[in-house]
C-alpha cells in the first residue's frame, strides 16, 4: 500500500524529467502533489493495477462539484476575508502554470455568464478539478474542503436510524428536494411538494418533465425498521420513504415504502444542497430511477381529457410549474402555479 501511495504520489517522475520540464518551459502544473495522489500523471496500466489507486480515484475531489466551492474558485470570495485567502490560494506559481490559471479566469470574468461559450470558458472548465483539489489540501477551512469528500451527511443518517426526535420532519423537505432534482433533471427548489416527473412533454427540441404524480410533504415520512442479522447476532436498523397513496386512492392501496441506504441518502441530499449529478450516480442512480417508476406504476393513472397536465418551464432564475387544461368549450387553457 505505501508502495502505491508513494507511486501515486509522485507520478513515477524522476528528478532529469522534472528538470527537462523546466528548460523547456513546459507546465508543472499536471505533477504536482495533489494532481499525482489520484493518479492523475502515471501510466493507465499501473492505475488499473494498484487497489489503492483505485479507491483513491473514487474519491477524486477534483471531480466533486459543489456550487459554494466552484463560486469561490471563479469570484474570488465574497467577503475581505475570502479574497485574501483566495489570493493566498490562487497566487501565481509553478502549480498553477504561473499567471495562465489567473490569465484564463479573468478572460472568464471579463467575458461574463451571459456570453455564449468561449476557449476561456473552456479553459476555465479544465481548471476547476485542478483547483479543488488544491482546495482539499491548502484551504485553512477544513470544514469546507472537507465536503468535497463524499459521505458528508454520515451522521445525520446514523441520527436518522437512531430515531432522534424532530429530525425527520426536518430532514424530509431536503429529502424531496433531492428527489425532485433526481426525478426532473431540473434544478428545482420545491420542498413542500414531492413531483413525480416523465419526460413525455416536447417544446420545440427539448423534452419538458411532466408532472404525473404530485405528493404534498404531509404524504411522506421516514421509518426505521429493525431486522435481524443472524451471521452477525444484532439487530440491523434500516431507514425507509414511505409514501401514501393519491387521495382518490386511498383505501384500496397500501403505502409504498423504499429503502434508503446511506449511499442513496448522500446521493440525494447533495443534490438537494446543489451537488452535481455525477456524484454517486454510478452506485445510486438506477436505483432513484427504480423507486420513480415503482411510483408510477402503482399510483399514476393515465391522464383523460378532463384533467390538467402540469409541466416545468424555465423562467428567468428558476423553473415554474405550468398547467394546461380543455375547458367545456374545448378551448386550451394555461395557468402558472
Amino acid at each position: 500500500m505505501l508502495i502505491h501511495l508513494a507511486y501515486s504520489i509522485t507520478g513515477n517522475q524522476r528528478c532529469d524529467t522534472l528538470q527537462q520540464l523546466v528548460a523547456t518551459g513546459e507546465s508543472r502544473a499536471p505533477f504536482s502533489y495533489y494532481q499525482n495522489i489520484w493518479g492523475r500523471a502515471d501510466d493507465a496500466g499501473f492505475r488499473q493495477k494498484a487497489s489503492v489507486v483505485v479507491h483513491l480515484n473514487r474519491l477524486n475531489v477534483g471531480e466533486h462539484s459543489l456550487f459554494e466551492i466552484d463560486d469561490f474558485i471563479v469570484s474570488g470570495g465574497q467577503t475581505e476575508n475570502e479574497r485574501a485567502e483566495h489570493s493566498r490560494l490562487f497566487a501565481p506559481q509553478v502549480d498553477l502554470n504561473e499567471r495562465r490559471f489567473a490569465q484564463a479566469r479573468q478572460a472568464y470574468l471579463d467575458g461574463g455568464a451571459e456570453s455564449s461559450a468561449t476557449s476561456e470558458e473552456v479553459v476555465l472548465s479544465q481548471w476547476l478539478p485542478h483547483c479543488r483539489r488544491k482546495l482539499f489540501f491548502e484551504w485553512q477551512d477544513a470544514t469546507k474542503a472537507m465536503r468535497l469528500i463524499p459521505f458528508l451527511y454520515f451522521d445525520l443518517y446514523q441520527r436518522l436510524l437512531q430515531d432522534e426526535r424532530g429530525l425527520k420532519d426536518r430532514v424530509l423537505h431536503d429529502f424531496i428536494c433531492g428527489l425532485n432534482r433526481a426525478f426532473s433533471q431540473l434544478y428545482l427548489r420545491e420542498r413542500d411538494y414531492l413531483f413525480v416527473t416523465t419526460q413525455y412533454l416536447h417544446s420545440g427540441e427539448h423534452p419538458r418533465p411532466l408532472v404525473r404524480l404530485r405528493f404534498a410533504s404531509t404524504d411522506l415520512w421516514f421509518e426505521t425498521d429493525d431486522r435481524s442479522h443472524a451471521a452477525y447476532n444484532f439487530d440491523r436498523r434500516a431507514l425507509y420513504l414511505a409514501v401514501a397513496p393519491p387521495a382518490q386512492r386511498r383505501g384500496t392501496l397500501e403505502a409504498l415504502r423504499w429503502r434508503i441506504g446511506l449511499l442513496q441518502f448522500e446521493y440525494v441530499l447533495r443534490l438537494a444542497h446543489g451537488g452535481t449529478y455525477n456524484v454517486l450516480a454510478e452506485e445510486c442512480e438506477l436505483d432513484v430511477r427504480s423507486f420513480k417508476d415503482r411510483l408510477l406504476n402503482t399510483f399514476a393513472s393515465a391522464p383523460d381529457q378532463s384533467e390538467q397536465l402540469e409541466f416545468f418551464v424555465a423562467e428567468r432564475h428558476h423553473y415554474s410549474l405550468r398547467k394546461l387544461w380543455i375547458d367545456e368549450q374545448g378551448i386550451i387553457r394555461g395557468q402558472t402555479s
